[in-house]
């Protein structure tokens, strides 16, 4: 009777697509900037942002530099935990410290691997109810579409990219091949109609104005009146019978006084509105603001801890 042969793993994996899986983990740290927002109307950290990608970017050549290194003397499966063991198996003294080591930086490096996943989910699950909120405004809130439905949002998200990864290494390549492709196309397309428009709107020029209430934009400046909301008088928007569209502020001819642009540096308050000029967009305004925009950046560092892990999967693994 024949034995059976063996069965191993076969590495199919190539350089590419080893390189796509890659990007497809660097680009969800992203969404943390989906907190820019609030840092802008704080006027904290926000204007450091592109500076704090650079800084974080530099950090990132180095690991690469490192990572790298230590692949091609620790050619093993593995990634941080297994260089951490390799390095001291290495030395006669010690090398009893070589599983302590790999305990604690595994771990370690396991932390950001459930809490990336969590939080990208829970991002998810905001998304989707905010995009759900303003496509079908009747449906539910953009701004609050309620807790049940970010949490069904979350599950289902969940599970979607379990069944990716359960297809195996080639399956997901396609898959994040496909997603590296439409978050490229689309940065490029948001980055050109952004830049576009700011360049052929300055200062003064009639423009859009967004009214959140109505969900419309409109080229004509809002009328608004003296109300008293919590013991203090605020200005509100004049609407209409049923409170939705705001009505045009008059000129004294009785016509619509056109909305015209601005591009403030700050608010009434201080809080960081807009760049006056290209070169605001690159400098260090503050450098403390600089090194939290760059904690955020280094999320990148993901990327190449997984290509360490899966390089096994490559028929040249050195190479990686």
């Amino acid at each position: 009777m024949a034995e059976n042969a063996p069965v191993e793993m076969k590495s199919t994996l190539g350089l590419t697509g080893l390189t796509m899986n890659a990007m497809a983990l660097i680009a969800p740290g992203a969404f943390l900037w989906l907190t820019f927002y609030i840092q802008a109307t704080t006027g904290v950290t926000a204007p450091a942002m592109w500076l704090g990608i650079v800084l974080a970017l530099l950090l990132c050549l180095a690991t690469a530099v490192c990572y790298a290194e230590m692949a091609k003397l620790y050619p093993g499966t593995g990634s941080s935990y297994y260089f951490a063991e390799q390095s001291f198996l290495n030395h006669d003294k010690a090398w009893k410290y070589a599983r302590l080591s790999k305990f604690i930086v595994g771990w370690a490096s396991h932390l950001y691997y459930w809490i990336y996943p969590g939080v990208m989910v829970g991002v998810m699950g905001i998304l989707v109810g905010y995009l759900v909120g303003t496509i079908w405004p009747n449906f539910m809130s953009a701004s609050n579409p309620g807790v049940a439905f970010m949490m069904l949002v979350a599950i289902v998200f969940s599970f979607a990219v379990a069944y990716i990864a359960h297809r195996g290494v080639i399956g997901s390549t396609a898959v994040n091949i496909a997603i590296n492709i439409i978050q490229i196309t689309a940065l490029v397309i948001f980055a050109v109609l952004a830049l576009g428009y700011r360049m052929n709107h300055p200062p003064g020029t009639v423009a859009f104005q967004f009214d959140s209430v109505s969900g419309e934009a409109y080229t004509f400046e809002f009328a608004t009146t003296k109300t008293i909301v919590d013991g203090k008088e605020v200005e509100t928007i004049v609407r209409d019978a049923a409170g939705v569209v705001p009505q045009p502020k008059l000129d004294a001819a009785g016509n619509p006084v056109p909305f015209r642009i601005s591009f403030p540096k700050t608010d009434s308050s201080g809080a960081f509105l807009s760049h006056p000029n290209g070169f605001s967009v690159i400098r260090a305004h503050n450098w403390g603001w600089v090194f939290v925009q760059a904690t955020v950046a280094i999320l990148i560092l993901v990327g190449f801890e997984s290509v360490t892990a899966v390089r096994r999967v490559r028929p040249r693994p050195s190479e990686t």
